[in-house]
């Protein structure tokens, strides 16, 4: 068992660890297991010294794990076959994704559900999966803690509800993909993604 095998045990499905396993040795990869990150769920960068490095949160349910680490692993892959030139969520990237997502598509890893909104988002990957609505929805019900939240979209207008980092606000308006919110701290209002999470209170 490979050094990289003895790690994603823990982390991805069973069926997966080979191919991903397989990726990570030909390419070499430092994989570094974080704290929560509120900011991104993982990134690839260059080191010079620890050559390429990809992060992914520790708290991702088996399935956020495996689309995150691939997605930096497709960063990683387009631009040593395109160059660093290119869009980080540029086409180069998305047709690297969708390759290296194929074979997974095709095997038993995922639940149904996820697999089919995994399918539509892969027809145009976005920048996150967090961006993907309905990929984020169906993922979030395999987390630990998906009794506790709810997003904002689901919360109702006059509502009071707070953010993971602690924040407590009022939704009061929708505008696009975002709601005009107070909160209640300092009555100041901010724009709250739908797709966030929050407690209702």
């Amino acid at each position: 068992m490979t050094e990289y095998e003895d790690v994603l045990n823990d982390y991805i499905p069973k069926e997966l660890v080979g191919y991903i396993s397989l990726l990570l040795v030909h390419e070499n990869v430092t994989l570094k297991i974080t704290k929560e990150r509120t900011s991104k769920l993982g990134d690839y960068y260059y080191h010079p010294l620890k050559g390429h490095c990809i992060s992914i949160n520790y708290n991702l349910n088996p399935y956020s794990f495996t689309i995150t680490l691939l997605h930096e692993l497709a960063h990683l892959k387009a631009f040593k076959i395109f160059s660093r030139n290119i869009k980080a969520h540029g086409q180069e990237w998305k047709f690297t994704f969708k390759a290296l997502m194929y074979y997974p598509l095709k095997t038993n890893a995922f639940p149904n559900d996820v697999r089919i909104a995994l399918m539509k988002h892969m027809k145009n990957p976005k920048a996150s999966s967090v961006r993907d609505i309905n990929l984020k929805k169906v993922l979030r019900n395999y987390d630990e803690n998906s009794a506790l939240y709810v997003f904002v979209d689901d919360i109702p207008f006059d509502a009071y509800f707070e953010l993971k980092n602690g924040s407590i606000f009022k939704k009061i308006e929708k505008l696009r993909t975002r709601y005009k919110c107070k909160k209640i701290d300092d009555g100041r209002l901010y724009f709250v993604n739908g797709s966030a999470e929050a407690k209702r209170i």
